[in-house]
Protein backbone atom coordinates (compact mmCIF):
# COMPACT_ATOMS: atom_id res chain seq x y z
CA UNK A 1 0.00 0.00 0.00
CA UNK A 2 2.54 2.54 0.70
CA UNK A 3 4.60 1.58 -2.03
CA UNK A 4 1.59 2.90 -4.57
CA UNK A 5 0.93 5.72 -2.48
CA UNK A 6 4.50 6.61 -3.16
CA UNK A 7 4.13 5.63 -6.90
CA UNK A 8 1.51 8.06 -6.99
CA UNK A 9 2.82 10.95 -5.30
CA UNK A 10 5.98 10.65 -7.28
CA UNK A 11 4.50 10.57 -11.09
CA UNK A 12 2.85 13.93 -9.54
CA UNK A 13 6.19 15.54 -9.16
CA UNK A 14 6.13 18.73 -11.48
CA UNK A 15 8.28 18.80 -14.42
CA UNK A 16 12.02 19.44 -13.44
CA UNK A 17 12.69 22.75 -15.66
CA UNK A 18 16.27 23.54 -15.26
CA UNK A 19 18.41 24.10 -18.74
CA UNK A 20 20.71 20.91 -18.07
CA UNK A 21 17.86 18.80 -18.04
CA UNK A 22 16.24 20.68 -21.07
CA UNK A 23 19.28 19.97 -22.69
CA UNK A 24 19.96 16.25 -21.33
CA UNK A 25 16.40 15.39 -22.37
CA UNK A 26 17.26 16.55 -26.28
CA UNK A 27 20.31 14.91 -26.64
CA UNK A 28 18.86 11.91 -25.76
CA UNK A 29 16.21 12.07 -27.98
CA UNK A 30 18.09 13.44 -31.24
CA UNK A 31 20.72 10.44 -30.65
CA UNK A 32 17.72 8.54 -31.10
CA UNK A 33 16.59 10.14 -34.44
CA UNK A 34 20.58 9.66 -35.34
CA UNK A 35 21.00 5.67 -34.33
CA UNK A 36 19.90 4.90 -37.87
CA UNK A 37 22.66 7.12 -39.60
CA UNK A 38 20.30 10.24 -40.00
CA UNK A 39 17.65 12.43 -38.65
CA UNK A 40 14.61 12.83 -40.76
CA UNK A 41 12.47 15.62 -40.73
CA UNK A 42 9.74 13.55 -39.17
CA UNK A 43 12.29 12.88 -36.54
CA UNK A 44 12.96 15.99 -35.88
CA UNK A 45 9.65 17.35 -36.10
CA UNK A 46 8.75 14.53 -33.04
CA UNK A 47 11.54 15.81 -30.86
CA UNK A 48 10.22 19.36 -31.38
CA UNK A 49 6.91 18.88 -30.37
CA UNK A 50 7.94 16.63 -27.47
CA UNK A 51 10.24 19.20 -26.30
CA UNK A 52 7.75 22.10 -26.57
CA UNK A 53 4.67 19.85 -24.95
CA UNK A 54 7.26 18.70 -21.70
CA UNK A 55 9.08 22.21 -21.22
CA UNK A 56 6.28 24.39 -22.38
CA UNK A 57 8.24 26.05 -24.88
CA UNK A 58 7.69 28.28 -27.83
CA UNK A 59 9.27 27.38 -31.88
CA UNK A 60 11.77 29.31 -31.65
CA UNK A 61 12.75 27.88 -28.33
CA UNK A 62 13.07 24.42 -29.10
CA UNK A 63 14.82 25.52 -32.39
CA UNK A 64 17.52 27.18 -30.02
CA UNK A 65 17.63 23.76 -27.67
CA UNK A 66 17.96 21.62 -30.43
CA UNK A 67 20.42 23.82 -32.11
CA UNK A 68 22.02 23.48 -28.68
CA UNK A 69 21.62 19.81 -28.59
CA UNK A 70 23.34 19.11 -31.70
CA UNK A 71 26.64 20.53 -30.35
CA UNK A 72 26.58 19.36 -27.67
CA UNK A 73 25.69 15.95 -28.97
CA UNK A 74 29.09 16.22 -31.14
CA UNK A 75 31.16 16.88 -28.59
CA UNK A 76 30.21 14.21 -26.14
CA UNK A 77 31.34 10.85 -25.51
CA UNK A 78 28.51 9.14 -23.55
CA UNK A 79 25.54 9.30 -22.90
CA UNK A 80 25.80 8.62 -19.20
CA UNK A 81 26.03 12.27 -17.95
CA UNK A 82 22.50 12.92 -19.43
CA UNK A 83 20.86 10.32 -18.47
CA UNK A 84 22.31 10.80 -14.65
CA UNK A 85 20.66 14.29 -14.76
CA UNK A 86 17.39 13.00 -16.43
CA UNK A 87 17.58 10.66 -13.51
CA UNK A 88 18.03 13.34 -10.75
CA UNK A 89 15.45 15.54 -11.43
CA UNK A 90 12.43 13.08 -13.63
CA UNK A 91 9.78 11.12 -12.34
CA UNK A 92 9.43 7.41 -12.94
CA UNK A 93 6.30 8.57 -15.34
CA UNK A 94 8.57 11.07 -16.82
CA UNK A 95 11.51 9.41 -17.88
CA UNK A 96 8.64 6.58 -18.96
CA UNK A 97 6.90 9.71 -21.41
CA UNK A 98 10.69 10.23 -22.80
CA UNK A 99 11.06 6.43 -23.84
CA UNK A 100 7.62 7.21 -25.67
CA UNK A 101 8.96 9.90 -27.21
CA UNK A 102 12.03 7.95 -28.37
CA UNK A 103 9.34 5.13 -29.81
CA UNK A 104 7.54 7.54 -31.64
CA UNK A 105 11.08 8.93 -33.12
CA UNK A 106 11.83 5.09 -34.43
CA UNK A 107 8.84 4.48 -35.75
CA UNK A 108 8.72 7.89 -37.52
CA UNK A 109 10.09 6.39 -40.51
CA UNK A 110 7.35 2.78 -40.26
CA UNK A 111 10.32 1.14 -40.00
CA UNK A 112 12.11 -0.05 -36.58
CA UNK A 113 16.04 -1.19 -37.49
CA UNK A 114 18.26 -3.55 -35.56
CA UNK A 115 20.45 -0.55 -34.22
CA UNK A 116 17.19 1.77 -32.90
CA UNK A 117 16.10 -1.37 -31.14
CA UNK A 118 19.45 -1.90 -29.29
CA UNK A 119 19.70 1.88 -28.60
CA UNK A 120 16.23 1.84 -27.08
CA UNK A 121 17.44 -0.83 -24.51
CA UNK A 122 20.57 1.04 -24.20
CA UNK A 123 18.20 4.19 -23.05
CA UNK A 124 16.25 1.84 -20.93
CA UNK A 125 18.87 1.17 -19.20
CA UNK A 126 20.28 4.54 -18.53
CA UNK A 127 17.03 5.87 -17.44
CA UNK A 128 16.22 2.92 -14.77
CA UNK A 129 13.42 1.77 -16.89
CA UNK A 130 12.33 -2.18 -16.51
CA UNK A 131 11.55 -4.29 -19.61
CA UNK A 132 8.18 -4.05 -19.17
CA UNK A 133 8.15 -0.46 -18.63
CA UNK A 134 10.24 -0.24 -22.19
CA UNK A 135 8.33 -2.70 -23.55
CA UNK A 136 4.69 -0.94 -22.73
CA UNK A 137 6.52 2.64 -24.01
CA UNK A 138 6.90 0.67 -27.44
CA UNK A 139 3.79 -0.20 -27.39
CA UNK A 140 2.37 3.04 -26.36
CA UNK A 141 4.93 4.95 -29.35
CA UNK A 142 4.02 2.50 -32.28
CA UNK A 143 0.82 3.59 -31.58
CA UNK A 144 0.48 7.30 -31.06
CA UNK A 145 2.27 6.67 -34.95
CA UNK A 146 0.20 4.79 -36.11
CA UNK A 147 -2.84 6.85 -34.99
CA UNK A 148 -0.59 9.93 -36.05
CA UNK A 149 -0.72 8.06 -40.03
CA UNK A 150 -4.01 7.56 -39.93
CA UNK A 151 -5.82 11.00 -39.56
Amino acid sequence: MFKSIKSLLGSQRPVNDKPSTRLAVTILLLEASFVDGECSPAELAKIKAAIRRQFSLTDNDAEQLISQARQKRRETVDLWQFSNQINNDFSEAQKIQIMETAWQIFYADGILNSDEDQYAHTMAKLLRLSHEQLIAAKLKGRAACNNSISR
